[in-house]
Formats: C-alpha cells, sequence, structure tokens
C-alpha cells in the first residue's frame, strides 16, 4: 500500500512516498523519512516503525546543532581504581556542560558480570550519535570492542588524552 506525505514548503509542497505493510506500519519511503513526515503521518494516525523514526532523528541530529547529541563514553575500566570512574564522570560533565546527553557505562551498578557490562554498553553505544574515547582506551579490549562497534555503526569519535605528571 502507498501512501504520500505532504510538506508545505512555502508556495510550494513536497510529496514523499512511502510503503506502509498491512498492520499500517511505514516500511520504505521513496525519500529519507524526516520528521515533518512522521509528523504527517501521526496526523494520520499512520503508525512509524521505531527503526525508521530513529533513523529519521539520526539523520535530523546529524544536521543540526538544535538537537542535543547522544554521546558515548569509552575508556578502560577494568583493573582500574574505582573502575575509572572519575574520568568518565568527568567526561559525562563536560558532555552536559555543552548541552549534549552522556551516556556514561560508570553509572552501572557493582555486582554486574564483564558481559553483562558489556551488553548494555553495546545498547547505550547503538544509540549513539558519537563516541568520547577516554585516555588509554587502547589498552582495553572492551573499549576497542565498542571503538569497532562504533566505527561499524559509522559514529564520529573524539578522543581525550590526558597528560601524565602535570
Amino acid at each position: 500500500m502507498k501512501i504520500n506525505c505532504f510538506k508545505c514548503e512555502g508556495e510550494s509542497l513536497r510529496i514523499k512516498q512511502c510503503d506502509m505493510d498491512m498492520d499500517g506500519r511505514v516500511e520504505a519511503c521513496t525519500y529519507k523519512l524526516t520528521m515533518e513526515c512522521i509528523s504527517c503521518f501521526a496526523s494520520h494516525n499512520i503508525q512509524v516503525s521505531q527503526e525508521h523514526y530513529a533513523s529519521a532523528m539520526s539523520q535530523l541530529r546529524k544536521g543540526s546543532d538544535s538537537f542535543p547529541k547522544k554521546i558515548f563514553i569509552s575508556g578502560p575500566m577494568s583493573g582500574i581504581t574505582e573502575f575509572n570512574r572519575p574520568a568518565f564522570n568527568r567526561a559525562a560533565d563536560r558532555i552536559l556542560s555543552k548541552g549534549n546527553i552522556p551516556l556514561n557505562p560508570a553509572i552501572l551498578p557493582d555486582g554486574l558480570t564483564e558481559p553483562e557490562c558489556m551488553d548494555i554498553c553495546m545498547a547505550m553505544l547503538r544509540c549513539a550519535d558519537e563516541m568520547l574515547m577516554l585516555s588509554d582506551w587502547e589498552k582495553s579490549a572492551g573499549a576497542r570492542a565498542e571503538f569497532a562497534m562504533g566505527d561499524k555503526l559509522g559514529l564520529p569519535a573524539s578522543f581525550i588524552r590526558e597528560v601524565k605528571g602535570l
């Protein structure tokens, strides 16, 4: 089933044609799904899949400074005093101070196994728009795995380098 989504642009009207499944969910759009398209669907009581909604939000965030970015913090934790939480929390504070949303693995409670932590971190990473890699991340198998996943997802990465002894 095909539907049209209309958007006013000044004097003109732009049309997007989208495919819907039998349950009324959008399957594919001729053009990239945007928030305007989602708003149009909502006004016609048409459901948009979570995947398409997330894709639209991600595209909008990448092209706009007005949306807060979700930034995943990655770095070494195992074998470090306090699991390196102070460094993670400083990074989270920095992210918040810029109006963005930190996705901070250091907030996970004690008592989880390493595989459970990595499972949660990978879910957080899949929600992220960017990554922030803490100093010495290369020495951590978990952080290297997160970096590889972020790279595969096309997430841009920033790196913090701490100068020892200062």
